[in-house]
């Protein structure tokens, strides 16, 4: 994944997984200017291993805000890599941040730019 150039926070950047966009928006987000990390798919994970992922993290944490529209904001854009990355992300916060909660089978990679984007927020841990 590339990294966003710092001086400009609107702008997007644009990852393909069997034809579906996503469109993560770098800012701040809801944690502050200290380092902080975020669990996101990797660009090579398969549309199962996206599945897999998202059935593993939602029985363990509240997918709600990706599971139907009137839920919140994070249910636009619909596509499988962006609730997949919001339900992976929301598991590697409230599993502790840990690396090895960021697996997934080898599909998931730590980012260290925010991947939340417009009202939706990913949540994040600072360290």
């Amino acid at each position: 994944m590339q990294k966003l150039p710092a001086d400009d926070p609107l702008k997007t950047q644009e990852e393909y997984n069997h034809g579906q966009k996503s469109t993560f928006r770098a800012h701040e987000g809801t944690c502050g200017r200290r380092k902080k990390s975020w669990c996101i798919p990797k660009p090579s994970a398969s549309y199962q291993q996206l599945i897999e992922n998202m059935s593993y993290a939602c029985n363990l944490v509240n997918c709600s805000a990706v599971q139907s529209e009137a839920a919140g904001a994070c249910y636009y854009p619909n596509s499988l890599i962006n609730h997949a990355a919001f339900a992976m992300n929301l598991y590697y916060q409230n599993a502790g941040a840990n690396t090895w909660n960021c697996d997934f089978n080898n599909s998931a990679v730590i980012a260290l730019t925010d991947p939340s984007y417009g009202a939706c927020n990913f949540q994040c841990r600072t360290f």
